[in-house]
Protein backbone atom coordinates (compact mmCIF):
# COMPACT_ATOMS: atom_id res chain seq x y z
CA UNK A 1 0.00 0.00 0.00
CA UNK A 2 1.09 3.56 -0.61
CA UNK A 3 0.80 6.16 2.16
CA UNK A 4 -2.57 7.48 0.97
CA UNK A 5 -4.07 3.99 1.00
CA UNK A 6 -2.59 3.22 4.42
CA UNK A 7 -4.08 6.35 5.94
CA UNK A 8 -7.51 5.53 4.50
CA UNK A 9 -7.36 2.20 6.34
CA UNK A 10 -5.88 3.63 9.54
CA UNK A 11 -8.40 6.45 9.74
CA UNK A 12 -11.18 3.84 9.68
CA UNK A 13 -9.26 1.24 11.67
CA UNK A 14 -11.67 0.95 14.62
CA UNK A 15 -14.75 0.83 12.37
CA UNK A 16 -13.22 -1.99 10.33
CA UNK A 17 -12.16 -3.99 13.39
CA UNK A 18 -15.59 -3.75 14.98
CA UNK A 19 -17.57 -4.69 11.87
CA UNK A 20 -15.56 -7.12 9.77
CA UNK A 21 -15.67 -10.90 9.73
CA UNK A 22 -12.58 -11.83 7.75
CA UNK A 23 -12.63 -15.62 7.38
CA UNK A 24 -13.76 -15.43 3.74
CA UNK A 25 -11.49 -12.44 3.15
CA UNK A 26 -8.48 -14.59 4.01
CA UNK A 27 -9.37 -17.40 1.61
CA UNK A 28 -10.07 -15.02 -1.27
CA UNK A 29 -6.96 -12.90 -0.70
CA UNK A 30 -4.85 -16.06 -0.44
CA UNK A 31 -6.26 -17.37 -3.73
CA UNK A 32 -5.29 -14.04 -5.33
CA UNK A 33 -1.73 -14.44 -3.94
CA UNK A 34 -2.10 -11.28 -1.85
CA UNK A 35 -1.32 -12.99 1.46
CA UNK A 36 0.55 -16.18 2.33
CA UNK A 37 -0.54 -19.34 4.10
CA UNK A 38 1.23 -18.41 7.33
CA UNK A 39 -0.78 -15.16 7.32
CA UNK A 40 -4.02 -17.17 7.22
CA UNK A 41 -2.77 -19.36 10.07
CA UNK A 42 -2.01 -16.36 12.25
CA UNK A 43 -5.43 -14.84 11.55
CA UNK A 44 -7.25 -18.08 12.35
CA UNK A 45 -5.25 -18.59 15.54
CA UNK A 46 -6.98 -15.55 17.04
CA UNK A 47 -10.16 -16.20 19.04
CA UNK A 48 -12.39 -13.14 18.57
CA UNK A 49 -13.62 -11.68 15.27
CA UNK A 50 -12.11 -8.34 16.22
CA UNK A 51 -8.66 -9.85 16.80
CA UNK A 52 -8.91 -11.77 13.53
CA UNK A 53 -9.77 -8.55 11.68
CA UNK A 54 -6.92 -6.70 13.37
CA UNK A 55 -4.36 -9.33 12.44
CA UNK A 56 -5.48 -9.39 8.78
CA UNK A 57 -5.57 -5.60 8.41
CA UNK A 58 -2.13 -5.24 10.04
CA UNK A 59 -0.77 -7.81 7.58
CA UNK A 60 -2.33 -5.99 4.62
CA UNK A 61 -0.91 -2.64 5.75
CA UNK A 62 2.61 -4.01 5.23
CA UNK A 63 1.86 -6.01 2.07
CA UNK A 64 2.63 -4.49 -1.30
CA UNK A 65 -0.32 -4.25 -3.70
CA UNK A 66 -2.90 -5.35 -1.13
CA UNK A 67 -5.18 -2.28 -1.08
CA UNK A 68 -7.17 -2.83 -4.28
CA UNK A 69 -7.81 -6.57 -3.67
CA UNK A 70 -8.90 -5.74 -0.11
CA UNK A 71 -11.26 -3.02 -1.34
CA UNK A 72 -12.75 -5.42 -3.89
CA UNK A 73 -13.50 -7.92 -1.12
CA UNK A 74 -14.87 -5.15 1.08
CA UNK A 75 -17.15 -3.89 -1.68
CA UNK A 76 -18.60 -7.33 -2.36
CA UNK A 77 -19.30 -8.13 1.31
CA UNK A 78 -19.74 -4.78 3.09
CA UNK A 79 -20.43 -2.04 0.58
CA UNK A 80 -21.25 0.39 3.39
CA UNK A 81 -17.73 0.03 4.79
CA UNK A 82 -16.27 0.23 1.30
CA UNK A 83 -17.97 3.60 0.73
CA UNK A 84 -16.65 4.94 4.04
CA UNK A 85 -13.05 3.94 3.28
CA UNK A 86 -13.16 5.02 -0.36
CA UNK A 87 -14.48 8.51 0.43
CA UNK A 88 -12.10 9.16 3.33
CA UNK A 89 -10.03 12.33 2.93
CA UNK A 90 -6.48 11.90 4.24
CA UNK A 91 -4.78 15.03 2.91
CA UNK A 92 -4.31 16.45 6.41
CA UNK A 93 -2.82 13.19 7.71
CA UNK A 94 -0.40 12.99 4.77
CA UNK A 95 0.87 16.51 5.44
CA UNK A 96 1.32 15.78 9.14
CA UNK A 97 3.14 12.54 8.32
CA UNK A 98 5.49 14.30 5.92
CA UNK A 99 6.22 16.98 8.52
CA UNK A 100 6.82 14.35 11.21
CA UNK A 101 9.23 12.41 8.97
CA UNK A 102 11.11 15.61 8.11
CA UNK A 103 11.34 16.62 11.77
CA UNK A 104 12.61 13.24 12.93
CA UNK A 105 14.99 12.90 10.01
CA UNK A 106 16.52 16.30 10.76
CA UNK A 107 16.94 15.37 14.42
CA UNK A 108 18.63 12.07 13.50
CA UNK A 109 21.01 13.87 11.12
CA UNK A 110 21.94 16.39 13.80
CA UNK A 111 22.66 13.54 16.22
CA UNK A 112 24.74 11.38 13.89
CA UNK A 113 26.37 13.70 11.31
CA UNK A 114 28.76 16.63 11.37
CA UNK A 115 30.06 18.90 8.62
CA UNK A 116 33.62 17.89 7.74
CA UNK A 117 35.25 19.28 4.62
CA UNK A 118 36.76 16.59 2.39
CA UNK A 119 35.10 13.66 4.16
CA UNK A 120 32.47 11.33 2.65
CA UNK A 121 29.79 8.98 3.94
CA UNK A 122 28.22 6.27 1.80
CA UNK A 123 24.45 6.40 1.50
CA UNK A 124 24.15 2.88 2.91
CA UNK A 125 26.14 3.85 6.03
CA UNK A 126 24.09 7.03 6.37
CA UNK A 127 20.83 5.09 6.16
CA UNK A 128 21.98 2.57 8.77
CA UNK A 129 23.07 5.33 11.16
CA UNK A 130 19.73 7.10 10.81
CA UNK A 131 17.83 3.83 11.17
CA UNK A 132 19.76 3.03 14.34
CA UNK A 133 18.97 6.50 15.71
CA UNK A 134 15.25 5.88 15.06
CA UNK A 135 15.53 2.53 16.80
CA UNK A 136 17.52 3.94 19.74
CA UNK A 137 14.83 6.55 20.36
CA UNK A 138 12.07 3.94 20.40
CA UNK A 139 10.53 5.04 17.09
CA UNK A 140 10.65 1.60 15.53
CA UNK A 141 11.50 0.86 11.93
CA UNK A 142 12.79 3.56 9.59
CA UNK A 143 9.99 4.76 7.25
CA UNK A 144 10.10 3.18 3.80
CA UNK A 145 11.64 5.09 0.88
CA UNK A 146 13.09 7.72 3.18
CA UNK A 147 16.29 7.86 1.12
CA UNK A 148 14.57 10.05 -1.48
CA UNK A 149 14.51 12.99 0.95
CA UNK A 150 17.79 12.26 2.75
CA UNK A 151 19.98 14.53 0.62
CA UNK A 152 17.53 17.42 0.94
CA UNK A 153 17.42 16.95 4.71
CA UNK A 154 21.22 16.80 5.08
CA UNK A 155 21.63 19.94 2.96
CA UNK A 156 19.01 21.72 5.07
CA UNK A 157 20.75 20.81 8.33
CA UNK A 158 24.20 21.92 7.11
CA UNK A 159 23.26 25.18 5.46
CA UNK A 160 26.65 26.65 6.27
CA UNK A 161 28.46 23.95 4.27
CA UNK A 162 28.30 22.58 0.76
CA UNK A 163 27.09 18.98 0.74
CA UNK A 164 26.96 17.05 -2.52
CA UNK A 165 25.57 13.64 -3.46
CA UNK A 166 27.98 11.89 -5.81
CA UNK A 167 28.37 8.39 -7.18
CA UNK A 168 31.29 6.10 -7.87
CA UNK A 169 31.56 2.60 -9.30
CA UNK A 170 33.12 -0.15 -7.20
CA UNK A 171 33.26 -3.75 -8.42
CA UNK A 172 30.70 -2.94 -11.08
CA UNK A 173 28.21 -1.45 -8.60
CA UNK A 174 27.18 2.18 -8.26
CA UNK A 175 27.88 3.54 -4.78
CA UNK A 176 26.20 6.80 -3.74
CA UNK A 177 27.99 9.03 -1.24
CA UNK A 178 27.57 12.37 0.53
CA UNK A 179 30.55 14.72 0.53
CA UNK A 180 31.82 17.05 3.27
CA UNK A 181 30.05 15.20 6.09
CA UNK A 182 31.05 12.42 8.46
CA UNK A 183 29.34 10.25 11.05
CA UNK A 184 29.74 11.13 14.70
CA UNK A 185 29.83 8.45 17.42
CA UNK A 186 26.91 8.09 19.78
CA UNK A 187 27.25 9.96 23.06
CA UNK A 188 27.29 6.66 24.91
CA UNK A 189 29.33 4.79 22.31
CA UNK A 190 32.14 2.45 23.25
CA UNK A 191 34.75 4.57 21.49
CA UNK A 192 34.12 7.45 23.91
CA UNK A 193 34.14 5.50 27.14
CA UNK A 194 37.92 5.61 27.42
CA UNK A 195 38.16 2.32 29.32
CA UNK A 196 41.63 0.85 29.55
CA UNK A 197 42.04 -2.71 28.36
CA UNK A 198 43.51 -4.16 31.55
CA UNK A 199 45.40 -7.42 31.47
CA UNK A 200 45.91 -9.68 34.47
CA UNK A 201 46.92 -13.28 34.96
CA UNK A 202 43.78 -15.12 35.92
CA UNK A 203 45.83 -17.96 37.34
CA UNK A 204 46.89 -15.54 40.08
CA UNK A 205 43.42 -14.08 40.57
CA UNK A 206 40.46 -15.29 42.57
CA UNK A 207 37.20 -15.82 40.74
CA UNK A 208 34.26 -18.19 40.72
CA UNK A 209 35.61 -20.43 37.97
CA UNK A 210 34.75 -23.65 39.81
CA UNK A 211 31.12 -22.58 39.84
CA UNK A 212 30.92 -22.60 36.10
CA UNK A 213 32.71 -25.92 35.66
CA UNK A 214 29.78 -27.88 37.06
CA UNK A 215 27.47 -26.40 34.41
CA UNK A 216 29.92 -27.51 31.72
CA UNK A 217 30.21 -31.15 32.85
CA UNK A 218 28.79 -33.74 30.49
CA UNK A 219 27.13 -36.87 31.89
CA UNK A 220 30.27 -39.00 31.93
CA UNK A 221 32.28 -36.35 33.81
CA UNK A 222 29.44 -35.91 36.28
CA UNK A 223 29.59 -39.66 36.96
CA UNK A 224 33.35 -39.43 37.46
CA UNK A 225 32.81 -36.64 39.98
CA UNK A 226 30.47 -38.83 42.06
CA UNK A 227 32.43 -42.10 41.72
CA UNK A 228 35.00 -41.42 44.50
CA UNK A 229 32.23 -40.36 46.89
CA UNK A 230 30.28 -43.56 46.14
CA UNK A 231 33.41 -45.67 46.72
CA UNK A 232 34.18 -43.95 50.01
CA UNK A 233 30.59 -44.37 51.30
CA UNK A 234 30.22 -47.92 49.98
CA UNK A 235 27.39 -47.06 47.54
CA UNK A 236 27.06 -49.38 44.54
CA UNK A 237 28.47 -47.53 41.51
CA UNK A 238 25.97 -49.17 39.15
CA UNK A 239 23.49 -46.53 40.30
CA UNK A 240 25.56 -43.95 38.41
CA UNK A 241 24.02 -45.41 35.23
CA UNK A 242 20.85 -43.50 36.13
CA UNK A 243 22.62 -40.31 35.02
CA UNK A 244 22.95 -41.86 31.54
CA UNK A 245 19.42 -43.21 31.47
CA UNK A 246 17.84 -39.90 32.54
CA UNK A 247 20.32 -37.77 30.52
CA UNK A 248 21.46 -35.77 33.53
CA UNK A 249 24.51 -33.62 32.82
CA UNK A 250 26.12 -30.87 34.89
CA UNK A 251 23.67 -28.20 33.80
CA UNK A 252 20.57 -30.31 34.58
CA UNK A 253 22.09 -31.34 37.91
CA UNK A 254 22.98 -27.76 38.88
CA UNK A 255 19.60 -26.28 38.02
CA UNK A 256 17.26 -29.06 39.17
CA UNK A 257 19.11 -30.02 42.38
CA UNK A 258 19.73 -26.43 43.48
CA UNK A 259 17.51 -26.49 46.58
CA UNK A 260 17.67 -28.88 49.53
CA UNK A 261 14.01 -29.90 49.13
CA UNK A 262 14.18 -30.52 45.38
CA UNK A 263 17.38 -32.57 45.56
CA UNK A 264 15.97 -34.85 48.25
CA UNK A 265 12.71 -35.51 46.42
CA UNK A 266 14.52 -36.01 43.10
CA UNK A 267 16.95 -38.52 44.60
CA UNK A 268 14.01 -40.48 46.05
CA UNK A 269 12.27 -40.36 42.66
CA UNK A 270 15.28 -41.24 40.49
CA UNK A 271 16.85 -43.89 42.76
CA UNK A 272 13.89 -45.82 44.23
CA UNK A 273 15.83 -49.12 44.24
CA UNK A 274 18.81 -47.69 46.13
CA UNK A 275 18.80 -48.82 49.78
CA UNK A 276 17.42 -46.21 52.16
CA UNK A 277 20.74 -45.76 53.99
CA UNK A 278 22.65 -45.26 50.74
CA UNK A 279 20.08 -42.71 49.59
CA UNK A 280 20.62 -40.76 52.82
CA UNK A 281 24.39 -40.82 52.19
CA UNK A 282 23.83 -39.76 48.57
CA UNK A 283 21.77 -36.77 49.71
CA UNK A 284 24.55 -35.74 52.09
CA UNK A 285 27.10 -36.02 49.25
CA UNK A 286 25.01 -33.72 47.05
CA UNK A 287 24.54 -31.28 49.95
CA UNK A 288 28.30 -31.22 50.47
CA UNK A 289 28.99 -30.53 46.77
CA UNK A 290 26.64 -27.54 46.73
CA UNK A 291 28.06 -26.27 50.03
CA UNK A 292 31.59 -26.38 48.62
CA UNK A 293 30.50 -24.40 45.59
CA UNK A 294 28.76 -21.86 47.82
CA UNK A 295 31.96 -21.43 49.86
CA UNK A 296 34.01 -20.95 46.70
CA UNK A 297 31.60 -18.31 45.47
CA UNK A 298 31.72 -16.38 48.74
CA UNK A 299 35.53 -16.06 48.78
CA UNK A 300 36.75 -12.70 47.49
CA UNK A 301 33.80 -12.33 45.15
CA UNK A 302 33.43 -8.96 43.46
CA UNK A 303 29.81 -7.91 43.16
CA UNK A 304 28.60 -5.92 40.16
CA UNK A 305 25.52 -3.76 39.97
CA UNK A 306 23.95 -4.24 36.53
CA UNK A 307 23.17 -1.29 34.28
CA UNK A 308 19.89 0.45 35.10
CA UNK A 309 17.07 -1.08 33.10
CA UNK A 310 16.10 0.76 29.90
CA UNK A 311 18.91 3.29 30.24
CA UNK A 312 21.84 3.62 27.84
CA UNK A 313 25.18 2.52 29.27
CA UNK A 314 27.12 5.46 30.68
CA UNK A 315 30.55 6.29 29.29
CA UNK A 316 32.27 5.15 32.47
CA UNK A 317 30.37 1.87 32.83
CA UNK A 318 32.32 -1.38 32.66
CA UNK A 319 32.05 -4.83 34.22
CA UNK A 320 34.94 -6.63 35.91
CA UNK A 321 35.69 -10.12 34.64
CA UNK A 322 34.76 -12.69 37.28
CA UNK A 323 32.44 -10.31 39.12
CA UNK A 324 28.98 -11.46 40.18
CA UNK A 325 25.67 -10.00 39.07
CA UNK A 326 23.11 -9.45 41.80
CA UNK A 327 19.64 -9.59 40.28
CA UNK A 328 16.17 -10.07 41.79
CA UNK A 329 14.80 -13.61 41.79
CA UNK A 330 12.05 -14.00 39.20
CA UNK A 331 8.49 -14.51 40.38
CA UNK A 332 5.49 -15.22 38.18
CA UNK A 333 3.41 -13.02 40.47
CA UNK A 334 5.69 -9.97 40.32
CA UNK A 335 4.62 -6.80 38.52
CA UNK A 336 4.97 -6.92 34.74
CA UNK A 337 7.00 -3.72 34.91
CA UNK A 338 9.61 -5.44 37.11
CA UNK A 339 12.17 -6.77 34.60
CA UNK A 340 13.01 -10.44 34.37
CA UNK A 341 16.73 -11.18 33.82
CA UNK A 342 18.06 -14.12 31.81
CA UNK A 343 21.65 -15.03 31.01
CA UNK A 344 22.21 -15.96 27.36
CA UNK A 345 24.40 -18.97 26.64
CA UNK A 346 26.63 -18.20 23.64
CA UNK A 347 30.20 -18.87 24.73
CA UNK A 348 30.40 -21.93 22.46
CA UNK A 349 29.64 -19.98 19.28
CA UNK A 350 32.39 -19.23 16.78
CA UNK A 351 33.02 -15.54 16.09
CA UNK A 352 31.28 -15.45 12.71
CA UNK A 353 28.02 -16.88 14.08
CA UNK A 354 28.07 -15.11 17.44
CA UNK A 355 26.11 -11.97 16.40
CA UNK A 356 23.44 -14.09 14.68
CA UNK A 357 23.21 -16.41 17.67
CA UNK A 358 22.84 -13.47 20.06
CA UNK A 359 20.15 -11.95 17.83
CA UNK A 360 18.24 -15.25 17.61
CA UNK A 361 18.25 -15.75 21.38
CA UNK A 362 17.31 -12.09 21.86
CA UNK A 363 14.37 -12.53 19.48
CA UNK A 364 13.10 -15.52 21.48
CA UNK A 365 13.52 -13.60 24.72
CA UNK A 366 11.76 -10.56 23.24
CA UNK A 367 8.97 -12.85 22.04
CA UNK A 368 8.44 -14.15 25.58
CA UNK A 369 8.48 -10.63 27.03
CA UNK A 370 5.94 -9.52 24.41
CA UNK A 371 3.74 -12.56 25.04
CA UNK A 372 3.70 -11.88 28.78
CA UNK A 373 3.86 -8.06 28.41
CA UNK A 374 6.77 -8.20 30.87
CA UNK A 375 9.85 -5.98 30.98
CA UNK A 376 13.10 -7.89 30.72
CA UNK A 377 16.83 -7.92 30.02
CA UNK A 378 18.87 -10.70 28.48
CA UNK A 379 22.60 -10.65 29.26
CA UNK A 380 25.20 -12.29 26.99
CA UNK A 381 28.72 -12.80 28.28
CA UNK A 382 27.36 -13.53 31.78
CA UNK A 383 27.21 -17.17 32.90
CA UNK A 384 24.75 -18.42 35.48
CA UNK A 385 26.33 -19.45 38.77
CA UNK A 386 25.54 -22.96 39.95
CA UNK A 387 22.86 -23.20 42.60
CA UNK A 388 21.85 -19.55 42.41
CA UNK A 389 20.08 -17.00 40.27
CA UNK A 390 23.19 -14.87 39.99
CA UNK A 391 25.57 -14.54 37.07
CA UNK A 392 29.31 -14.25 36.58
CA UNK A 393 30.88 -11.85 34.07
CA UNK A 394 32.96 -13.72 31.48
CA UNK A 395 32.62 -11.49 28.39
CA UNK A 396 32.39 -12.25 24.68
CA UNK A 397 34.66 -11.18 21.80
CA UNK A 398 32.45 -8.82 19.79
CA UNK A 399 33.48 -7.17 16.51
CA UNK A 400 31.74 -3.90 17.35
CA UNK A 401 31.54 -2.25 13.88
CA UNK A 402 29.80 -5.26 12.30
CA UNK A 403 27.79 -6.48 15.27
CA UNK A 404 24.95 -3.94 15.19
CA UNK A 405 24.26 -4.41 11.47
CA UNK A 406 24.24 -8.22 11.72
CA UNK A 407 22.08 -8.12 14.85
CA UNK A 408 19.57 -5.73 13.27
CA UNK A 409 19.32 -7.77 10.05
CA UNK A 410 18.79 -10.98 12.00
CA UNK A 411 16.09 -9.44 14.20
CA UNK A 412 14.24 -8.33 11.05
CA UNK A 413 14.37 -11.91 9.78
CA UNK A 414 12.98 -13.32 13.04
CA UNK A 415 9.67 -11.42 13.00
CA UNK A 416 6.82 -11.02 10.53
CA UNK A 417 6.92 -7.76 8.60
CA UNK A 418 3.56 -6.58 9.96
CA UNK A 419 4.92 -6.74 13.53
CA UNK A 420 8.52 -5.63 13.00
CA UNK A 421 7.83 -1.95 13.69
CA UNK A 422 6.13 -2.84 17.00
CA UNK A 423 8.99 -5.17 17.95
CA UNK A 424 11.62 -2.50 17.26
CA UNK A 425 9.73 -0.03 19.44
CA UNK A 426 9.84 -2.52 22.33
CA UNK A 427 13.21 -4.21 21.75
CA UNK A 428 15.97 -1.77 22.62
CA UNK A 429 19.27 -1.74 20.66
CA UNK A 430 22.02 -3.84 22.26
CA UNK A 431 24.18 -2.21 24.92
CA UNK A 432 27.82 -3.33 24.64
CA UNK A 433 29.61 -2.96 27.97
CA UNK A 434 33.38 -3.38 28.13
CA UNK A 435 34.79 -6.13 30.37
CA UNK A 436 37.92 -5.19 32.31
CA UNK A 437 40.53 -7.32 34.13
CA UNK A 438 40.78 -9.71 31.18
CA UNK A 439 43.56 -12.35 31.04
CA UNK A 440 46.79 -11.74 29.14
CA UNK A 441 46.05 -14.62 26.80
CA UNK A 442 42.86 -12.85 25.61
CA UNK A 443 44.09 -10.61 22.79
CA UNK A 444 40.69 -9.17 21.90
CA UNK A 445 38.49 -6.87 23.96
CA UNK A 446 35.53 -8.60 25.62
CA UNK A 447 32.02 -7.26 26.11
CA UNK A 448 28.81 -8.06 27.91
CA UNK A 449 25.87 -7.58 25.54
CA UNK A 450 22.57 -6.55 27.13
CA UNK A 451 19.21 -6.15 25.39
CA UNK A 452 16.18 -4.64 27.12
CA UNK A 453 12.56 -5.28 26.16
CA UNK A 454 9.81 -2.81 27.14
CA UNK A 455 6.39 -4.00 25.85
CA UNK A 456 4.35 -0.85 26.51
CA UNK A 457 0.57 -1.28 26.25
CA UNK A 458 0.12 1.55 23.73
CA UNK A 459 2.54 -0.26 21.42
CA UNK A 460 1.58 -3.91 21.86
CA UNK A 461 -2.20 -3.69 22.58
CA UNK A 462 -3.65 -7.20 22.05
CA UNK A 463 -1.15 -8.46 19.47
CA UNK A 464 0.20 -12.01 19.40
CA UNK A 465 3.90 -12.18 18.54
CA UNK A 466 5.50 -15.02 16.58
CA UNK A 467 9.25 -15.69 16.34
CA UNK A 468 10.67 -17.44 13.27
CA UNK A 469 13.73 -19.48 14.24
CA UNK A 470 16.56 -20.70 11.99
CA UNK A 471 14.72 -23.87 11.02
CA UNK A 472 11.63 -21.98 9.86
CA UNK A 473 10.71 -22.15 6.19
CA UNK A 474 9.37 -19.23 4.20
CA UNK A 475 5.78 -20.26 4.90
CA UNK A 476 6.30 -21.02 8.60
CA UNK A 477 4.23 -19.14 11.16
CA UNK A 478 6.92 -19.36 13.83
CA UNK A 479 6.63 -20.01 17.55
CA UNK A 480 5.05 -18.12 20.44
CA UNK A 481 7.54 -17.93 23.31
CA UNK A 482 6.72 -17.51 26.98
CA UNK A 483 8.37 -17.92 30.40
CA UNK A 484 8.00 -21.01 32.57
CA UNK A 485 9.73 -20.82 35.96
CA UNK A 486 11.97 -18.09 34.60
CA UNK A 487 13.04 -20.11 31.55
CA UNK A 488 12.17 -19.62 27.89
CA UNK A 489 9.69 -22.11 26.47
CA UNK A 490 7.40 -22.40 23.43
CA UNK A 491 3.61 -22.44 23.72
CA UNK A 492 2.31 -25.77 22.42
CA UNK A 493 -0.91 -26.18 20.45
CA UNK A 494 -2.97 -27.13 23.50
CA UNK A 495 -1.72 -24.00 25.30
CA UNK A 496 -2.24 -21.63 22.39
CA UNK A 497 -6.01 -21.22 22.61
CA UNK A 498 -5.82 -20.69 26.36
CA UNK A 499 -3.30 -17.90 25.81
CA UNK A 500 -5.45 -16.33 23.09
CA UNK A 501 -8.36 -16.27 25.53
CA UNK A 502 -6.25 -14.81 28.36
CA UNK A 503 -4.07 -12.29 26.49
CA UNK A 504 -6.67 -9.53 26.90
CA UNK A 505 -6.36 -9.87 30.70
CA UNK A 506 -2.56 -9.82 30.45
CA UNK A 507 -2.66 -6.67 28.31
CA UNK A 508 -5.09 -4.99 30.69
CA UNK A 509 -2.85 -5.86 33.65
CA UNK A 510 0.06 -4.19 31.87
CA UNK A 511 -2.08 -1.13 31.13
CA UNK A 512 -3.18 -0.90 34.78
CA UNK A 513 0.38 -1.15 36.09
CA UNK A 514 1.61 1.53 33.69
CA UNK A 515 -1.23 3.82 34.76
CA UNK A 516 -0.40 3.20 38.41
CA UNK A 517 3.25 4.17 37.82
CA UNK A 518 2.18 7.32 36.00
CA UNK A 519 -0.07 8.23 38.92
CA UNK A 520 2.76 7.77 41.42
CA UNK A 521 5.07 9.85 39.22
CA UNK A 522 2.54 12.65 39.02
CA UNK A 523 2.26 12.66 42.82
CA UNK A 524 6.03 12.97 43.09
CA UNK A 525 6.49 9.92 45.30
CA UNK A 526 8.58 7.84 42.92
CA UNK A 527 11.61 9.68 41.62
CA UNK A 528 12.99 6.42 40.22
CA UNK A 529 9.76 5.23 38.60
CA UNK A 530 11.11 5.70 35.02
CA UNK A 531 13.28 2.64 35.77
CA UNK A 532 10.27 0.52 34.83
CA UNK A 533 10.03 1.97 31.36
Amino acid sequence: MDETQKFKIRKNYTILLNNLQVENFCDNLFSKLVIEFDDIQRVRAEVTDRDKAKRLIDILLTTKGSFNPFMEELKSSRNDLYEIVEKTDVEKELKEEKLDISRNLSFAIQQRFMFSFGMTVTESDAMFAIGHEYWRRGRGELPKDISYCLFEAISEVFKEGYVKRISTVQNGQTIWMYTNVELTPLEDSLSERGIEYEEIDLEESTDTGEQIQLLDLDTSKLQLMFAPHFQREGIDERYLAVFDKEKIDGRVFALEFDSSYSRRSLIDELFPEMPFGDRCKFKLIVDMIFMEHAKTRSKSTIETTPRIFNEAAKQYLSYTKGSVFKIPRFSESSDLTEPIHIFGQNSDQVDISLPKSIAMESAKFAGACLTNRRNGTIHFGVSQIVGSHEGKVVGLPIAVPDFMQIFYDEIKRCFHKDQLDIVLQCLRPPELIRVTNTPKKETRPLYVVEIDVVPMYETTHLDTFYVKDKSSKGDSVGAIYTFLKGELTVLQKDQLRKYMEEKNCIAQKRKTEEFSIQQRESQGRYASAPYHY
